[in-house]
């Protein structure tokens, strides 16, 4: 049994509405909270966990807004202590619909026991006002199935709990639980795990290949990694099935490296990989045999993984996670791909050839469409728009080899800010995120 005790302060206008809202609710595992009277724009309450948040069991704070709220600047402030204070505080830019938030134990020194909730305003829009009334709002706590915790992408960069037993950090995407995180030590773990699926999902000559060792040690792979699990699921059907000059001696099919089947063993351990009933209980006996691993057809795919190597600034870690990740709506949403391909097609020839060689220069494979407008996506919002201009003249311009007068340059930098400016205002209408600034919820602290 969970206990909670759920307190709601009213700061203005309704002084007995804390009276008759302070009671105590002993559930199991979860509590179901609805606020129907109070109007105001601020408001607080606190969840007391009265056993406190054990090491096996996660916080999962769920919230419905209505869609009349979409695109307001509104933000929830949660924290989450110890009695001593000790523990975290979160902002959460709120969305319409209906959303979950995951705080595992581990992710904390000490022992979670009082969870502060404050709503406020972001920005100074008029219109409605958001008052905690609006929230419909339901709490639990879970035990913590597997190893991979769910986390929010400023609890990933600073994890304070142990690896995972292969020797690196794994979470599941807080703001959407089907995309699979790594964080490896360096690029050269990185590289034995992925480096063979970039060659195969996306580089320029390669694309729908697999390569042996020998003729991609010398070539350079990525720093991070983004991928469908139906590519992953595809380059692995490949190697057990194609028709090889070479097979491993053992499992008579492509020669993996160990690491790339124990990625396949860990996309299957993890949902993103599925089996066939009877190849599901073979792996539940065999998941350490890499004949097996090798050998196992996988029946479908689903959601995405993406990876990086923890050695970049901290700036740069960010940059390049954050166009990481804008490829996982990217995989997932048609409506996106649909609004992409029309600002694509908005771009005269010329454009796009500069788009397609700096893609080209960059390794990326130019003549896949897909592909093309996937990185034009994130190459344009990976950073600020107001900063995209010097990155255009600093980076893509100069790497694309295209030759341009200044007026040229003007216009080309202007038309990119205005697709940049566009696919901006519909991300953060469709999934509450900026241009640069891919975080929902921030982390802002101790309490």
């Amino acid at each position: 049994m969970a206990s909670f005790t759920i307190i709601i302060n009213n700061e203005n206008q309704y002084p007995w509405y804390t009276a008759i809202m302070q009671k105590t609710y002993t559930m199991f595992l979860f509590l179901f909270l609805v606020l129907p009277f109070v109007s105001h724009s601020q408001q607080n309450a606190s969840i007391t966990l009265k056993e406190g948040l054990k090491n096996d069991e996660a916080f999962v704070f769920r919230y419905s807004l209505s869609e009349k709220f979409q695109g307001k600047e509104n933000e929830l402030h949660i924290t989450l202590s110890s009695r001593d204070k000790r523990g975290s505080s979160y902002l959460v830019r709120l969305q319409a619909g209906t959303h979950e938030l995951y705080w595992h134990a581990s992710q904390f020194d000490a022992p979670i026991e009082v969870v502060f909730l404050r709503l406020q305003k972001a920005s100074k829009e008029t219109g409605e006002t958001l008052g905690l009334k609006d929230l419909k709002i339901e709490t639990r706590i879970e035990k913590t199935e597997g190893d991979v915790p769910t986390a929010s992408l400023d609890d990933m960069f600073q994890w304070k709990g142990a690896l995972h037993p292969y020797g690196f950090s794994m979470f599941w995407w807080q703001q959407h639980p089907e995309v699979l995180v790594f964080f490896f030590q360096d690029r050269e773990q990185q590289a034995r795990y992925l480096k063979r699926a970039s060659f195969f999902v996306e580089k320029r000559l390669t694309r729908g290949t697999l390569r042996y060792d020998h003729e991609i040690q010398q070539r350079k792979g990525w720093g991070a990694h983004d991928y469908d699990a139906e590519d992953l699921r595809e380059m692995f059907e490949v190697g057990r099935t194609g028709d090889f000059s070479s097979r491993d001696s053992e499992t008579n099919v492509f020669p993996f490296l160990p690491e790339e089947l124990r990625l396949k063993r860990i996309l299957i351990e993890q949902g993103l990989f599925l089996l066939s009933e009877t190849d599901r209980q073979l792996f539940v006996e065999r998941a350490d045999d890499p004949v097996f691993l090798a050998r196992v057809p996988i029946q479908e795919a689903r959601g995405s993984m993406v990876s990086i190597a923890k050695t970049y600034t901290p700036r740069l870690l960010r940059i390049l996670m954050f166009h990481e990740l804008l490829h996982t709506f990217y995989f997932k949403d048609k409506e996106l791909r649909t609004f992409v391909s029309q600002q694509w097609n908005l771009l005269s020839n010329r454009e796009k050839q500069i788009w397609r060689r700096f893609l080209a220069r960059n390794g990326y494979d130019e003549t896949y469409e897909y592909l093309v407008q996937n990185e034009f996506f994130a190459y344009l919002l990976q950073r600020p728009v107001a900063v995209l201009s010097q990155y255009i003249r600093s980076r893509i311009l100069p790497e694309s080899k295209v030759e341009l007068s200044e007026d040229e340059t003007v216009v080309f930098t202007e038309h990119m800010k205005k697709r940049s400016l566009l696919l901006s205002v519909y991300i953060k209408q469709r999934y509450g995120v900026s241009d640069g600034e891919l975080r929902y919820v921030r982390h802002v602290g101790s309490p």
